[in-house]
């Protein structure tokens, strides 16, 4: 009795058997060796196993072709228990699949060949064949008997990495070079969480309960943080060590419970305030805040609007989101206190800005200069952190391939597509999230140094060493 199944991952022969059990009709038990033909790597490309005869030694011997049928995807036989070796046979090649076009490329085997392995009755026996390609990691690991895992010399995080346990969602990451501390604002719980470095690692310490918090800014000098709840604008002086907030703002028009909601920290001791409706919907006047008089003025409105800074204060940019046609991402000038309308119009969800506002990236997969103007694109699917320097992009993904990090070179000659040129992709052990696959709980940031990307999900706080 046989059924193929084979796929691209480790080549892990796993069978259950009896071996030599005799079932309550006295029928000898047998177990299952399959093989997957056909898989994606971590960066998306699928790959097909071809050409290849793999001989399975044993008490049940097997012999799979992949050519017997070239377009199934997988190999299987029932075997009985005992010892077992597979032999994958010289004259075997690899195709990376792109649509209906096929193109054979370079790989090796580089784990022992024949393999060994024992079939133990009502278990199942994992047994690695690795393959080695030049273009990424194929993991097919998906619960067959056998796989192949091919890899193409994609690297994990090395030394510094690290999966905070942190079971809630955070809606925005501040790092705080100063004091090497990371704060974050859980909106669900109520709470200015923070992370602090010591003794080489990253550890949450007691977060600060903020009735009603909505977000924070670090002001560029680093020497204040500020935060937002619904009525209120308050500031943490954070060279006094006491981490406590002093109450300096308070909304005055609470039509249809308007609120604070998003805040963007300038220069010239301005702060750009984005406020919505909890019981209406509609146009809402942003807020600029004076962080040394406290004071607050009306100003531009925005429909369900995000904002974002540079770190050195110099460009805030903010958008509406939600209306049609789109409306333009206007530019604030802090120093100057005036704003430009963008000839961009998007119904603006994401905004990333480098440390000098030469990089802005929008909706997580366009690339922006200061004024603007559309310089190239991401891949998209991702979440996209441009680095202080601006030299670098940084895009999270957590698809069918696994989490990774994707890491773009901003200043590199444009590819197809316009797409920036891909220095490398980093595999991570562990999802941000719960569940692989969602981004709606992500948010990220990096240290001064652009050394590491921290990603937070709704499960935990990744810090992912990218030098």
């Amino acid at each position: 009795m046989q059924n193929v199944t084979m796929k691209l991952g480790w080549l892990c022969v796993l069978a259950t058997a009896g071996a030599g059990c005799v079932g309550a009709r006295g029928e000898l038990e047998t177990g299952t060796v399959a093989i997957h033909l056909t898989g994606s790597a971590a960066t998306g490309t699928v790959y097909r196993l071809r050409d290849a005869i793999v001989t399975v030694d044993g008490p049940t011997p097997a012999v799979f072709n992949t050519e017997d049928d070239p377009t199934r995807t997988s190999l299987s036989a029932d075997v009985e228990p005992g010892d077992y070796s597979a032999t994958v046979q010289s004259g075997w090649r690899f195709e990376r699949v792109d649509g209906d076009t096929a193109t054979t490329v370079n790989a090796t085997l580089v784990s022992d060949n024949p393999t060994h392995f024992t079939v133990v009755p009502t278990q199942r026996t994992n047994v690695p064949l690795k393959f080695r390609v030049t273009e990424g990691d194929v993991d097919l690991t998906q619960g067959y008997d056998i796989t192949l895992d091919i890899d193409e010399g994609i690297p994990s995080p090395g030394d510094g990495y690290q999966a905070i346990d942190a079971p809630s969602r955070r809606d925005r990451l501040v790092f705080d070079a100063a004091r090497q501390a990371i704060y974050a604002v859980n909106t669900l719980d109520q709470e200015l969480e923070r992370f602090t470095f010591a003794n080489g690692r990253w550890s949450a310490a007691d977060p600060v309960v903020i009735p009603s918090l909505t977000d924070i800014a670090l002001t560029p000098n680093g020497e204040t943080l500020l935060v937002l709840d619904d009525a209120h604008v308050s500031d943490i002086a954070l060279a006094s060590g006491s981490f406590t907030p002093t109450l300096r703002a308070t909304i005055t028009d609470t039509f249809c419970g308007k609120f604070f909601d998003k805040l963007a920290a300038g220069d010239n001791n301005k702060a750009f305030i984005v406020t919505s409706f909890h019981q209406c919907s509609g146009f809402t006047s942003s807020v600029i805040y004076d962080t040394a008089s406290h004071g607050l003025t009306n100003t531009t409105s925005l429909f369900q609007g995000t904002a974002a800074a540079s770190a050195d204060g110099s460009r805030i940019y903010a958008g509406s989101n939600g209306i049609s046609p789109p409306s333009p991402v206007v530019i604030y000038t802090p120093q100057s206190n005036t704003f430009a309308t963008s000839s961009v119009s998007v119904g603006l969800s994401a905004v990333s800005v480098s440390g000098d506002a030469s990089r802005v990236i929008l909706q997580n997969s366009t690339v922006y200069s200061r004024s603007l103007t559309l310089l190239g694109n991401l891949a998209p699917g991702g979440v996209a952190q441009v680095s202080r320097d601006a030299s670098r992009a940084y895009v999270y993904l957590d698809d069918a391939p696994g989490p990774r990090l994707a890491v773009y070179d901003l200043n590199g000659a444009l590819q197809a597509g316009a797409m920036f040129p891909l220095l490398r992709t980093i595999r991570l052990p562990h999802s941000a999230n719960v569940t692989n696959g969602g981004f709606n709980a992500v948010t990220t940031a990096t240290s001064l140094d652009d050394s590491q990307v921290f990603i937070s999900g709704d499960r935990r706080l990744l810090v992912v060493p990218v030098n």
